[in-house]
């Protein structure tokens, strides 16, 4: 059975474009190779002089940025680099990590992202799981916790000269082998490595998919962090179909300067999580207005939201298209997409869509039969999207990869996601939530039992519960509730703070810090998660003055900039004095409370406010800038 009216969804049912809204692709005869890093090298012979890769210290040719992947290409080599080994990269978001992605490849290697600003012992983890022998760094060289685990080679400048057209011999690489490595959070308390192949990448950007528009005359815009899958979808889905990648800034002006990114660099193809998209229709609609292409996903989608955009679209009379797009890092990204044109704005359940080409997208029982209309069921999803699985882990490879009974090709297999979906009366799959503990913060995955027990690791914890609070919202945080040991120290939630910041990314972070003297038990000895999440006593988070009476007058902008914090955070316990991490801030909050500051004629940015994270540093970084006649304070 196939839709409508099962739950079994297959690729053939959307070869047709006009399906999603979109124009059909045109052909590009001259790029047909199977593999990204040879359709990169076909543009550069057909077209040198495009502009490949742009960002705020460079702007690449594809003649160019090929020269120097083939440069850096041959220095791997001499390392001994070559298919199925795996190659860090120790840097930022920026031209020079997309030319070393590049330059892994042509070696037939796999590329593993390795974020500066992960704590060490995590990338220290990560470097022995993946095997990775080489790291590509930049001039500040690796951190002293690496340079014991692994060769150090430098990314390098790019090359002032051709070089000629033989001076790197491809390296032979089949459709089977690693193109790149992405972690996800565990469920045994360590991160897991999951292997995606070439074949996978070119299934995901390949010219038969319509859930966008690849060609040329595209500009995407590079925004996920590298070491997420949706980074594969901006850099190839650009570099492997002749467009410009425009890569925004490292860090979280990347935000604060993105309206002001899209008009000048005239982008048309973006990528957004849904609780950043749903900011910037809150708050600043028309910075996408420019905007001809946008996938959302990671987290649900407001359809009410998305109409906004869609409206505005039809009101200047102007094609744009908006997917909902769905799909885990197991299977390359994005497996299926929704067209938000055909979603009415009081939709509460907004369906995952039909699945991409080559994918099949399976919604079973328990038996891993297909349920019918209006029934649940888990998600799985078979086809070409389905990864290699988990490096070096057969046992829990096997366990989420299961044969697939509906594939076509021999050994075809599906992933059990462990999403839970709904059949609706269309026949359409719409995901309703978890059935299992992990989470989506602001687009991040996050299985909840490695932050407990990385929690539990602390002399001062007998016992640990990680809760997500307030989850779609705004205000959106892990709250950890702790069971103290005997003679914990009094400053335990700031210990604590400290020691998931020292091996956790800030992204997997609790927010809040809830101390118990015993966690709570259901009668069967467990702990009471659901007791948990309704628990009121919170306190005030870790650094948090608790409001009240300042011991100094306010001014009159500390005093604005006071009710926009309470506002945003919905919380009277604020003072001028609390410092936003510590209370749990997020960059979608800080979008809120930037963007209320400047409404009320404050010329707060995003970077002055990461840099001044109390109210009365602001207002002081405020007077300040207002003295010079600048904001950058």
């Amino acid at each position: 059975m196939k839709a409508q009216g099962s739950a079994m969804l297959t690729a053939p049912e959307r070869t047709d474009p006009s399906s999603t809204g979109l124009p059909e692709t045109p052909p590009t005869p001259v790029v047909r190779a199977w593999f990204v890093h040879e359709r990169f090298a076909a543009f550069a012979a057909s077209s040198p002089g495009g502009i490949a890769i742009e960002d705020s210290r460079h702007r690449l040719s594809y003649r160019q940025a090929l020269d120097w992947a083939d440069a850096l290409a041959d220095r791997l080599r001499a390392e001994g680099v070559g298919p199925e080994q795996v190659v860090g990269i120790h840097l930022d978001r920026s031209a020079e990590a997309v030319v070393t992605m590049l330059a892994v490849l042509r070696c037939g290697a796999a590329y593993l992202a390795l974020p500066p600003e992960y704590p060490e012992d995590r990338l220290r983890f990560m470097v022995r799981d993946s095997g990775a022998r080489v790291v590509v760094t930049g001039d500040a060289g690796l951190p002293a916790g690496l340079a014991d685990l692994a060769v150090a080679v430098p990314v390098g400048r790019p090359e002032t000269s051709p070089r000629p057209a033989s001076a790197i011999a491809p390296a032979v690489v089949r459709p089977a082998n690693l193109a790149y490595v992405i972690y996800t959070s565990g469920t045994t308390g360590l991160p897991k490595g999951v292997g995606v192949t070439h074949a996978n990448v070119a299934n995901l950007v390949g010219e038969a998919q319509r859930y966008v528009r690849f060609g040329a005359d595209e500009t995407f815009l590079q925004l996920s962090p590298l070491a997420f899958d949706p980074s594969a979808v901006e850099i190839w889905g650009a570099l492997a179909h002749g467009s410009r990648l425009v890569i925004a800034a490292p860090s979280y002006s990347a935000v604060d300067e993105l309206p002001s990114v899209l008009a000048e660099k005239r982008i048309t193809t973006l990528g957004l999580t849904p609780p950043l998209f749903h900011s910037i229709i809150e708050k600043r609609p028309e910075a996408l207005d420019g905007i001809r292409q946008i996938m959302v996903g990671g987290d649900i989608l407001s359809a009410a939201k998305s109409r906004v955009y869609v409206d505005r679209a039809v009101g200047r009379g102007v094609p744009a298209t908006l997917m909902n797009v769905y799909g885990p890092t197991e299977c390359a990204t994005f497996v299926s997409a929704q067209s938000m044109a055909e979603v009415p704005a009081e939709t509460t359940r907004v369906p995952v869509g039909p699945p991409i080409a080559g994918a099949g997208l399976y919604l079973l029982d328990e038996e891993l039969r297909p349920v019918g209309l209006g029934e649940h069921g888990e998600v799985y999803i078979g086809g070409k999207p389905v990864t290699r699985g988990y490096l070096d882990r057969p046992g829990l490879t096997a366990e989420r990869f299961l044969p697939d009974p509906f594939g076509t090709e021999p050994g075809a297999r599906m992933y059990a996601t462990g999403d839970e979906g709904v059949l609706d009366e269309r026949g359409v799959v719409a995901v309703i939530g978890r059935l299992d503990r992990q989470v989506k913060v602001r687009g991040h995955r996050i299985e909840l039992s490695e932050l407990e027990h990385t929690l539990r690791l602390h002399p001062d914890v007998r016992d640990a519960c990680v809760l997500l609070a307030d989850a779609g919202s705004p205000r959106e945080q892990l709250v950890a509730h702790i069971a103290v040991a005997p003679g914990a120290a009094d400053d335990v939630t700031a210990r604590l703070a400290a020691h998931a910041a020292a091996a956790l990314p800030a992204y997997m972070c609790p927010g809040r810090y809830v101390v118990h003297q015993q966690l709570p038990l259901t009668h069967t000895g467990k702990v009471d998660r659901k007791l948990l999440a309704e628990w009121t006593d919170t306190g005030p988070a870790a650094g948090s003055t608790g409001g009240g009476t300042p011991s100094e007058p306010l001014t009159a902008a500390e005093e604005l900039l006071t009710a926009i914090w309470r506002k945003n955070f919905e919380s009277e316990a604020i003072g001028p004095d609390d410092d936003f991490s510590a209370l749990g801030g997020t960059s979608i909050l800080a979008i809120g409370i930037v963007a209320d500051a400047q409404d009320a004629g404050l010329p707060l940015t995003l970077v002055m406010h990461y840099k001044n994270p109390t109210v009365r540093r602001a207002a002081a970084a405020l007077a300040t800038a207002s003295d010079r006649g600048t904001s950058d304070e």
